[in-house]
């Protein structure tokens, strides 16, 4: 699990970035918190995980991604969930489960 927050106009250095690339690549779970997923190319890595991606999306505002949240993989199981709310909430009930 890796924390990191990507600014508009930020400039990704590459050893920052493919680092990025190289762990979103070994992702079977992908959580974004507190984003629109707008800024690229860091909105990408959300989509290079193993098939199916698991994502999960917390944020107020909707995503580009929010379709994929409810997308069935070849189980029929939905590919992950899209929660319209407060991080802050949804942290510390996983916390709580851990």
């Amino acid at each position: 699990m890796m924390n990191t927050i990507i600014n508009f106009w930020d400039y990704l250095e590459s050893p920052i970035l493919n680092s990025a690339e190289e762990n979103a690549k070994k992702a079977d779970n992908v959580f974004c918190l507190g984003s629109t997923l707008m800024v690229t190319p860091a909105s990408s890595l959300v989509e290079m995980g193993r098939k199916p991606i698991r994502l999960v999306i917390c944020n107020r505002q909707g995503t580009q991604y929010d379709e994929h949240c409810s997308r069935p993989d070849e189980n029929g199981d939905a590919c992950g969930s899209r929660i319209h709310g407060d991080i802050d909430k949804l942290m510390k009930a996983v916390m709580r489960r851990r």
